[in-house]
């Protein structure tokens, strides 16, 4: 889980805040039942998505405002369950899924 903010704002002020929205998405999901490891990183300025150049006052905080954001990615694969002869019920095979790990090669 990452966490960005726009461009406007101090380094720190940037780094600070963007690691509090990412916790608060990670806190988010705990509290509706998600049980996998939850990596979240605060990223400040970095990646943005929109640069907006030319634009200044509240039509430059608008247009920034995809920058501000929590991206969300997982990975991991289905294992089957297999233990002490209960290979699979009226469904078939359990999935168990791998504890997903945030990826910081983006």
């Amino acid at each position: 889980m990452a966490g960005y903010t726009d461009r406007l704002g101090s380094e720190k002020y940037n780094l600070d805040l963007s690691q509090r929205r990412a916790n608060m998405v990670k806190s988010r999901l705990v509290q509706q039942g998600v049980i996998v490891q939850i990596n979240a990183v605060g990223y400040g300025k970095a990646s943005q998505v929109k640069a907006c150049d030319g634009e200044s006052g509240q039509a430059l905080r608008d247009c920034l405002r995809p920058n501000r954001r929590v991206e969300i990615s997982a990975n991991g694969g289905v294992l089957k369950q297999n233990e002490g002869g209960n290979v699979a019920g009226p469904n078939g095979p359990t999935p168990l899924y791998q504890t997903p790990q945030y990826n910081s090669n983006k």
